[in-house]
């Protein structure tokens, strides 16, 4: 699937503020001939986390048409309706600044299942079988599925995913690339909403919130399988992390204890070789 890097791919990875050259010096010569392909799949988990585990509202709308889809809020990943729900939401949760209570936690978060809930209408325990708001709840469904389609397409266009992907001949092989894609985001776009629909929700861990030193001593960090076959894991105390392949995902929450955060599986890691840097 993946391609030779292209001159626009050498502006900036989007796992790491390097230069994809930069990071490509810093991998072990067993690792270089793989490495491409772990980007693509690093860049698409971190697009499918932004865009499926951020915002619980990304596709409600207040009027869903599965139809006519709105290309820009596409682009920019939520409907506008869904960026106000986030917004509220983010409004009436504990903060740093303390300007809401740690209590509003054990509020907030049944809320936002329920308000999920009200717009997936997929199980017939949640509502009960006559609940009237079915219809509504089909359409959110169908614009949601509507919605992450045309974000596959837009995402398959990008500049950086063209430019590290194999080049394709035909329209049969074209439109199986697109359909082979379209399968992942819709199946996570699906994860998304029944994780969203409990009172406990999923965290992710990534270069934005995690060491960026290895230690084998921090449980949130585990290195990369295939890089574990090249060398021994103490080499790397204290080393760059240069990609997070897979994140450290978390589950939070829950009406017993709406604070709590337990680590599911540690991100896997792929390190700087040089420890100088």
């Amino acid at each position: 699937m993946a391609g030779k890097a292209s001159k626009s791919t050498k502006k900036r990875s989007q796992t790491n503020k390097d230069d994809l050259d930069v990071i490509e010096s810093g991998l072990p010569g067993q690792f270089v001939e793989i490495y491409l392909s772990v980007l693509v799949y690093a860049w698409l988990m971190k697009d499918i986390i932004g865009r499926f585990f951020t915002n619980p509202f990304w596709y409600v709308d207040i009027q869903p048409d599965s139809e006519n889809i709105n290309m820009d809020e596409v682009r920019r990943g939520t409907t506008a309706f869904g960026a106000d729900l986030y917004a509220f939401w983010k409004t009436v949760q504990p903060g740093p600044d303390k300007s809401c209570l740690p209590e509003n936690k054990r509020y907030s978060q049944p809320w936002r299942m329920w308000a999920v809930r009200l717009c997936n209408p997929s199980d017939p325990t949640w509502m009960g079988s006559d609940w009237g708001g079915k219809d509504f709840g089909d359409k959110e469904v169908a614009h949601r599925k509507a919605m992450t389609s045309a974000m596959c397409d837009h995402v398959l266009a990008g500049e950086f995913l063209q430019s590290m992907l194999k080049p394709l001949e035909g329209p049969e092989p074209i439109a199986q690339r697109r359909q082979s894609l379209d399968h992942v985001y819709q199946l996570a776009a699906d994860m998304s909403f029944r994780s969203w629909s409990h009172v406990q929700h999923l965290e992710f861990g990534t270069l934005n919130n995690l060491n960026n030193r290895f230690s084998s001593e921090d449980a949130n960090l585990a290195m990369a399988y295939r890089y574990n076959l090249f060398t021994r894991r103490k080499r790397f105390e204290g080393h760059r992390i240069l990609s997070v392949m897979k994140p450290a995902i978390y589950i939070c929450g829950g009406m017993n204890d709406p604070s709590g955060r337990e680590l599911l599986m540690p991100a896997e890691v792929v390190i700087d070789v040089d420890p100088d840097r």
